[in-house]
Parts: C-alpha cells; sequence; structure tokens
C-alpha cells in the first residue's frame, strides 16, 4: 500500500506566514511568555522549537525559567503585565507523567471529546483501560457521552481507522501488526510511537504536530492581542 506522509511544516507553513504577514502589515509586535518550571527534556526542545518560530514570524519570545513553587506567583505577575499578551507553561509542572495513549487532560480528553462531538466513535485509551466517547448515530445525542469498556488496546486499534499517539515515551510503541490496512497514524508526542513498519499499513502518517500547535498558538495569540488592544481602548 502507498502511505503519504504528511509533514507539519509543510500544513503550519501557509499559516506562519499569515502571521508573520499580518505583523509586519500592522506593525506590531505581540508578546508571547513561556514558563519553564522543570528540566523535562521534551519540554525544553518544545520551548527551543517555540523560540525559534517566533523568531521567524516576528512574535516576541520570553523564555522564564522558575521553581515550581514559584511558578503561581510568576503567572499571576505575568497576567498582570500590559505588555505581555499570551502565556504559555511547558508541562510537566508537578509529580512524574504518567504514560498514556489518548487520554492526558492537556490533549487527549479534549481531543477525544471534540472528534465525538463532530460523529466520531472514539476508543480512548490510557493506562487505566478503554472509554468510549461517543455522540450517537447520525448525531442523535445533543453531546457525547463517555462510558467504561472492558476492552483492551488490542482490541480497538484493529477496529480503528484513524489511531492518534501521544505517550511521553520513547520506548512506547504501537504494534504495526495491530493496524488495519489503510489507516491514519497521527503521532502528537515528542517521542515516535509508531514502529518503522508504520508505513506498511497506513495510508496516511503524520509523524510530528509541533509545528502546527505552535502555528496556532501564534494565531491566538494575535486574537489575544486584538482582544487586550480593544479592551484598552474601551476603558
Amino acid at each position: 500500500m502507498s502511505c503519504k506522509t504528511i509533514l507539519a511544516k509543510e500544513i503550519s507553513a501557509s499559516y506562519r506566514d499569515e502571521i508573520r504577514n499580518t505583523i509586519v502589515a500592522r506593525g506590531i509586535r505581540p508578546k508571547l511568555v513561556g514558563f519553564l518550571a522543570n528540566q523535562d527534556p521534551a519540554a525544553v526542545k518544545y520551548a527551543e522549537s517555540t523560540a525559534k518560530t517566533c523568531a521567524e514570524t516576528g512574535v516576541d519570545f520570553e523564555m522564564r525559567k522558575c521553581e515550581r513553587k514559584d511558578l503561581e506567583n510568576q503567572i499571576v505577575e505575568a497576567n498582570e503585565d500590559e505588555r505581555v499578551h499570551g502565556i504559555m507553561i511547558y508541562y510537566p509542572v508537578y509529580g512524574d507523567r504518567q504514560v498514556n495513549a489518548s487520554r492526558s487532560e492537556i490533549v487527549g480528553r479534549p481531543l477525544a471529546a471534540l472528534l465525538a462531538n463532530d460523529g466520531g466513535k472514539v476508543y480512548s485509551v490510557d493506562i487505566n483501560g478503554v472509554q468510549e466517547f461517543y455522540r450517537g448515530s447520525g448525531l442523535k445525542l445533543k453531546k457525547h457521552e463517555v462510558r467504561e469498556t472492558d476492552l483492551q488496546l488490542e482490541d480497538v486499534i484493529p477496529i480503528s481507522d484513524v489511531v492518534i499517539t501521544g505517550v511521553p515515551s520513547p520506548t512506547y510503541k504501537i504494534p504495526t501488526s495491530l493496524l488495519r490496512e489503510g489507516v491514519i497514524a497521527i503521532n502528537f508526542s515528542t517521542y515516535k510511537n509508531f514502529e518503522n513498519e508504520v508505513k506498511e499499513k497506513a495510508s496516511i502518517y503524520v509523524p510530528t504536530v509541533g509545528k502546527v500547535t505552535i502555528a496556532m498558538l501564534e494565531r491566538n495569540l494575535l486574537r489575544l492581542y486584538d482582544y487586550q488592544y480593544s479592551s484598552s481602548r474601551e476603558n
């Protein structure tokens, strides 16, 4: 089977150009402050990538490293600073990260809810088991419902048209043998959660999403800049 690999840098290119052109045309300098309260290599790498992208698009990015105990006060201070238009916190902050496939509070659970509300039947997996997010056939329910199941990862991967994984571990891999033919495989972890043979089964493979998430972050930053500016004018 022929597999198409979609790169995040290609998807994000048009958005980065839009952001850069908007900033230049309007002569503005939105400021984003990132807080790093840990030494997690993945968080550090993501922060460095954010800084690089912001430099390319014209966003004023400032990384502030602090102790965990001081983080809350520093966030409050930044939030009250009129020169700051957006705040980003690089996780983890407290405790060790748990190995989970798709139900973290940061990405997994919100993503499952979004997909279910759009009509998908979503099997959300973590170390505790599998939950089903579903809105019913024909979107008959007002919003998605969540139910516990007795299913295992090995049960749901083979019947899934799309597999999205974000386990923060360099050793975790989705077995290619479990994937159905023609699956769409999307990896949003810093680490590669799919085996090298994934392209033998997948019709579409997205190896990383980092550049897209940063581009969306910058688009939201521009909205926050406009909101803050309009609010200050009204006051």
